[in-house]
C-alpha cells in the first residue's frame, strides 16, 4: 500500500511539472486565419512551427466579401445564385410583390407626351417619353437589343435624327450597316463578356448554339461612347434582362442613359421561383438610382401558381436628367 501511495505522488509531481512547462512555453495566439490555434510565443526561439489544436471558436464570418453575387454569372437566369430557404407561401408572397412592381403599380412619372412606335412584323410596340427633358433630338444616340428582323424601332429613331446601334445574336447575319445611321452587329447584351454563351431554348433559339455577348459598358467603351448620353436604351432579351439590369446598375453605366425601355419576363420555368425576392430588388434598385416608370403594358399574365407567367413592357426615365435641365 505504501509503495502504491508513493508512486501516486511521484506521478502527480511529474504531471504538475509538465503542466508548468506547457504553460510557460505555449500561449494561445490567434492565427492569421479564422481559427484560434496553439502557437509557440514569438520570443521563444527554441520552439518552431505551429501545433494546431481543435479551434476553440468557430471560424469568423467574413463581411460578405466573397459571397455569391445577387445574380448569377452563368447562362441560365439566377441559376448559380444561392437558393433562398423559402416556403411555398414565401415564394408566392414574392410573386405577388413582383406582380405589383411590373403590372399593378401606378406610374410614378407622368410623361406629358408619349410616342408609340408600332412594329412592322407584330402587334408589339415601344413607347418612349417625348417630354422636353427626354425628347430624342439630333444628334441623339440609341442602343437597341433584340431586333428579330424588325427594324421599325431603329428606323423611327433614325428619322428622329439619332445614331442607332442595334444588336441581335439570334439573327443569322453578319455585322452590317442597315441604313446610313443604323449599325447592326450579331452580338447579345449580357451581364458579362463571353464568346461562348449558350442561350436557353425559346422562340428565337430552336437548337443548341453559342453566342457572343457583351455588357453594355463594354460596348459603350468599344464604340467610344463613354462620354455621350444614350438617349434611349431598348432591350427585349427573354429573361436575361434580370441579370443584365443588375450588371448595368452595379457598373454605373445607367448614369448616362436618359430612357430605358424593356420587357420584363417571368416564365413558368425561368427564373427559378426561389429567386423572385432577388428579382424584385433589381426593380427597386432602379428606383434608388433615379429611374421612374412612365409606361407599362402587362401581357401574357397567368396568376396561377403552377403556371405563373408574367410579361410586361415598361418605360423608365432617368429623373437625374430633369435636375440637369433645371440647372441650365
Amino acid at each position: 500500500m505504501a509503495r502504491r501511495s508513493g508512486m501516486f505522488w511521484v506521478c502527480a509531481l511529474l504531471a504538475t511539472v509538465g503542466g508548468i512547462y506547457l504553460i510557460k512555453h505555449f500561449t494561445m495566439y490567434p492565427d492569421t486565419g479564422d481559427e484560434i490555434s496553439w502557437k509557440a510565443p514569438p520570443d521563444d526561439t527554441k520552439e518552431e512551427g505551429t501545433r494546431n489544436a481543435v479551434p476553440l471558436l468557430a471560424p469568423r464570418e467574413q463581411p460578405m466579401a466573397n459571397a455569391v453575387p445577387l445574380l448569377q454569372t452563368k447562362e441560365q437566369p439566377m441559376e448559380s445564385a444561392v437558393p433562398l430557404l423559402q416556403t411555398k407561401e414565401q415564394q408566392m408572397e414574392s410573386a405577388k410583390n413582383l406582380r405589383w412592381l411590373v403590372e399593378k403599380r401606378p406610374v410614378d412619372y407622368k410623361c406629358g407626351k408619349k410616342v408609340r412606335l408600332p412594329n412592322y412584323r407584330s402587334t408589339d410596340s415601344w413607347t418612349y417619353c417625348a417630354d422636353p427633358a427626354f425628347l430624342p433630338t439630333k444628334p441623339c444616340l440609341v442602343y437597341s437589343f433584340g431586333v428579330n428582323w424588325d427594324f421599325s424601332f431603329e428606323d423611327a429613331m433614325e428619322k428622329a435624327g439619332c445614331e442607332v446601334m442595334s444588336y441581335d445574336p439570334s439573327m443569322d447575319t453578319v455585322a452590317h450597316r442597315h441604313s446610313p445611321s443604323v449599325m447592326f452587329q450579331p452580338v447579345g447584351l449580357g451581364h458579362r463578356d463571353s464568346d461562348i454563351f449558350v442561350p436557353h431554348k425559346n422562340n428565337q433559339v430552336k437548337k443548341p448554339t453559342q453566342w457572343q455577348i457583351r455588357t453594355l459598358k463594354t460596348l459603350v467603351e468599344q464604340n467610344k461612347h463613354s462620354e455621350r448620353t444614350i438617349d434611349i436604351l431598348k432591350f427585349d432579351i427573354e429573361t436575361y434582362e434580370w441579370n443584365v439590369t443588375r450588371n448595368m446598375i452595379d457598373s454605373g453605366v445607367l448614369s448616362q442613359v436618359k430612357q430605358l425601355l424593356l420587357e420584363w419576363h417571368i416564365f413558368p420555368h425561368l427564373p427559378r421561383r426561389e429567386q423572385f425576392l432577388q428579382l424584385a430588388t433589381v426593380i427597386q434598385d432602379l428606383d434608388k438610382i433615379g429611374f421612374r416608370h412612365f409606361y407599362k403594358f402587362a401581357h401574357g399574365v397567368n396568376p396561377n401558381w403552377e403556371h405563373f407567367n408574367l410579361q410586361s413592357d415598361m418605360g423608365y426615365v432617368n429623373t437625374n436628367f430633369t435636375k440637369k435641365e433645371k440647372k441650365k
